[in-house]
């Protein structure tokens, strides 16, 4: 059989192509997006120098070099058909047959012994294998995975079960006699030492030669503490920098997909502005909310395929972020004031959102999708108000509600929860701000003279409530003060 030749490593251009089709399938997108003046000015040549059947051509021949793009690149270094054939290990022939029809060798299944130095020998040889680009990254994977655990099973095998430790337990120190206690010089001339009486003689010798003391306990000596080792050492920028140009070199493919998605989204944001009244509102408006219903939707599915799982993040992240625009798309484009009212748009938006982000945090996707859903629950409560026709100095009263209901729920939570001492920060602040705004209003307008005792009364019993699960010093002092302002 003939010696395998060296391999040159591939170019970038078939780096890509051996990427996962939906990759592709994103660079192909970003790159007619970027090149779409280019293939305009080339299609306008086209049309004023043949006519239609140029510009055809021209489309023709994208479209054909984008099906070569998402096609798998071929492999030169592939045999036909390896799983059919079979090898002998005597003079190397190839067969497809039990026996080997050159030497008549019967054939065996081979397989890799139990041992440290095959299994080790074995996983270097595949190593060096995808290091030489000759074999792909998930078959690499799966054999890494198989033969890996094989090898911890192997050890663990060897090293036998680990050593129970026995602990070792001091005896106490006896506590002293009465005869042994020292007494200090003034204390001694107090109290005069009295002679003890001699030994009586038993059998011709003392009594006290006649008891035998117990052998005294040896403790066995501690081990001794191995010392903590230090921690790994501090890199120099140097280092930092060639890892980190390491790391954009390994996924140069997720940066590009990145950056994609970011253009992606960008250029439909500046295509929609930019159109004038060649494009009506509502197209507007759909063209953006497809973008952020296959934002989220590729955010929430990518998950699936383990070569573009770390995009899907990303994808949720634009998806998240172009949803409240396209609300403001909406009202710009698509309803006037007359259609639908302000708060009851801000509303539909708000609640739509804050859902949006309360579900993304609480599903696992990020505990930071609930920052924006915060301000926007506020506005889509603040929105139900407005809509009810509430007066301006109830709106303190309004948000004293919500923050009382925070409050007591962060006390009963805040040491089983861990954003229980936030929430119960929060809807402290929020409360004052409440009784602020309703002491301010009432003030100034003169009117609606019970808002201002609501919002006390709410405050105090909030405070009130949340002695039961967490004692506080200024909650204590500032209780009388509140319920006194509640009946003033």
């Amino acid at each position: 059989m003939a010696a395998n030749t060296p391999q040159s490593s591939p170019g970038l251009l078939t780096q890509l192509r051996s990427q996962h089709w939906f990759v592709k399938l994103i660079l192909v997108i970003v790159a007619l997006s970027l090149g779409s003046p280019v293939i305009a000015g080339v299609a306008v040549v086209a049309y004023e120098a043949a006519g239609p059947l140029a510009v055809m051509f021209v489309l023709g021949a994208i479209l054909a070099g984008v099906g070569w793009f998402i096609s798998p690149p071929a492999r030169t270094d592939q045999v036909t058909n390896l799983e059919a054939f079979r090898y002998c290990e005597s003079c190397g022939a190839r067969f497809t047959v039990d026996t080997c029809p050159a030497c008549h060798t019967a054939w065996t299944a081979p397989r890799i012994k139990d041992s440290p130095a095959a299994l080790a020998r074995f996983l270097n040889l595949m190593s060096a294998e995808y290091e030489a680009h000759r074999l792909d990254s998930s078959s690499f994977r799966r054999i890494c995975n198989e033969y890996t655990a094989r090898l911890d099973a192997v050890l663990a095998r060897r090293r036998g079960p680990a050593p129970v430790p026995v602990a070792v337990v001091q005896p106490p120190a006896p506590a002293p006699r009465p005869a042994d206690v020292q007494l200090r010089p003034e204390a001694a001339s107090a109290f005069p030492a009295r002679p003890r009486p001699a030994a009586p003689v038993l059998f011709g010798r003392p009594a006290h030669a006649a008891v035998t003391t117990a052998p005294a306990h040896v403790v066995p000596p501690r081990a001794a503490i191995p010392p903590q080792p230090a921690g790994p050492p501090r890199r120099s920028s140097r280092e930092l920098g060639r890892a980190a140009i390491g790391w954009a070199a390994e996924r140069q493919a997720d940066i590009l997909l990145y950056v994609g998605a970011f253009l992606l989204s960008i250029s439909a944001i500046i295509f929609v502005a930019v159109q004038g009244e060649s494009v009506n509102g509502t197209l507007r408006f759909a063209i953006l909310s497809t973008y952020a219903v296959g934002f989220l939707g590729l955010g929430l599915g990518l998950h699936r395929w383990e070569r573009v799982r770390e995009a899907g993040p990303v994808f949720l992240a634009l998806g998240a972020v172009l949803v409240p625009i396209d609300f403001i798309a909406l009202r710009t484009q698509v309803l006037s004031n007359d259609q639908m009212p302000n708060d009851v748009l801000w509303f539909f938006a708000s609640g739509t959102c804050a859902a949006l982000y309360f579900a993304l945090a609480t599903r696992g996707y990020g505990w930071l999708y609930a920052l924006p859903g915060i301000p926007a629950a506020l506005v889509a409560w603040g929105s139900l108000g407005s809509i009810v026709n509430l007066p301006n100095e109830w709106f303190g009263p309004w948000f004293a509600a919500v923050a009382a209901g925070g409050y007591v729920a962060g006390a009963a939570l805040w040491q089983t929860w861990r954003p229980g001492k936030w929430l119960l920060g929060f809807s402290a602040v929020l409360g004052s701000a409440a009784i602020a705004w309703t002491q301010s209003a009432t003030t100034f307008t003169g009117e609606q003279p019970w808002a201002l005792p609501a919002a006390y009364i709410l405050g105090t019993a909030a405070l009130a409530a949340g002695l039961y699960w967490r004692r506080d010093t200024l909650v204590l002092l500032a209780l009388p003060a509140l319920a006194t302002a509640s009946v003033a």
